[in-house]
């Protein structure tokens, strides 16, 4: 049997398939660090509110059974922000209550219902 000088089709496509193979997993961990990379910030948004809402009632905490609730936008300056933080900043809202040991700040999405990114925190009083 003479054999002419090149590759097979067998060859070509075994090739063709194992660079498909190659660039799916590649395209797939590029998704993946796109969706950590926008969940990260979300959550460092989500910490910059608390810490804006904290600093805002510091003085003038709730008493044992009141809430106070509203949009995040109220409390923060949003003119000091990139666009994209602008906007996601100002779908936040927040929900502070306290009870007689303890204060709990809620800083959520009031555009996702119910968001699975919501940020809880609760500090013990004395």
């Amino acid at each position: 049997m003479n054999r002419d000088e090149g590759f097979t089709l067998i060859e070509v496509l075994i090739a063709v398939v194992l660079v498909g193979l190659v660039v799916g997993s590649v395209i797939i961990s590029s998704v993946n660090l796109s969706n950590v990379n926008a969940r990260t910030q979300l959550q460092s948004l989500e910490v910059s509110a608390a810490r804006a809402v904290a600093l805002h009632f510091a003085a003038t905490l709730p008493t044992p059974g009141q809430v106070l609730s509203g949009p995040v936008s109220r409390i923060i300056a949003l003119n000091d922000l990139s666009e994209e933080q602008r906007n996601l900043m100002s779908r936040f809202g927040y929900t502070l209550s306290s009870t007689s040991n303890q204060l709990t700040l809620t800083i959520a999405r009031l555009d996702v219902h119910p968001d699975p990114n919501t940020l809880n925190l609760v500090m013990q009083q004395r």
